[in-house]
């Protein structure tokens, strides 16, 4: 079956792919080779959406490969990466027979799964036959969030990093304004707001899942939501 690349959605778009025929087996899929680094919850996830539960070793060489390994992928010290985004570079390589991931640290790798669930999520479930090369253009890529017109609860919140995240972002700068319960003056904080031990679970999720956590504080004359209070009416201009 010839794979059409309109079919194939993956966000941001990799620096290089290459579709073939047909689809990767996942009968074959009764063995994996798994690097230390590239274990976990994504490689679980991964495992999940194909319907397998291959038998794992360790890898050898710090290539994932699955089934027949479908060769050698490219390893990305050979591809014209700038440096300080190398951490985050992986190659992959899908054949009918198995597939191979390469990648140096466990950054890549958690790349590579992304990858791979985008595919699997575009092709109903299966992996098409490819050949895959990626690594971001810049090493901080962020996402600013305004929190002053609504902010959704953690469970809303975490969803929605998430998706950032599927999208290899890795910085979100979170404006959260009155939004915050500053134990200084708890009059700012707007009723319904996230208690402190909520943005501390947000804080773990994120770090966990690699995403840098920046906070935008306003000040001067963006200062509306404490200068409102009459705690604070000294200090507006013209008082």
């Amino acid at each position: 079956m010839q794979n059409n690349a309109d079919q194939i959605r993956l966000l941001p778009a990799p620096k290089s792919l290459r579709l073939k025929d047909g689809f990767l087996d996942v009968r074959v899929l009764k063995e994996a080779a798994v690097p230390e680094n590239a274990a976990g919850s994504r490689w679980d996830a991964l495992c999940a959406a194909l319907r397998i539960q291959p038998r794992c070793r360790p890898a050898p060489d710090g290539r994932l490969a699955l089934g027949q390994a479908a060769g050698a992928a490219a390893w990305p010290g050979e591809m014209p990466v700038p440096a300080a985004c190398r951490p985050e570079a992986y190659a992959l390589r899908i054949e009918r027979d198995g597939g191979a991931v390469a990648a140096e640290p466990a950054a890549g790798f958690a790349h590579a799964f992304r990858t791979l669930l985008q595919l699997a999520e575009s092709c109903g479930g299966r992996l098409p036959c490819a050949e895959i090369a990626d690594y971001p253009d810049i090493a901080l890529r962020g996402y600013h969030l305004d929190c002053k017109g609504g902010l959704p609860s953690l469970e809303g919140l975490n969803d929605f990093t998430d998706r950032l995240i599927r999208w290899k972002i890795n910085a979100l700068l979170l404006e959260d304004e009155d939004r915050f319960p500053f134990r200084f003056a708890p009059e700012i904080t707007l009723p319904g707001s996230p208690a402190l031990k909520e943005w501390d679970a947000f804080l773990r999720h994120c770090r966990a899942a690699g995403m840098t956590v920046i906070p935008l504080v306003q000040t001067h004359g963006h200062l509306n939501y404490v200068l409102k209070h009459d705690r604070f009416a000294a200090l507006r201009e013209g008082e």
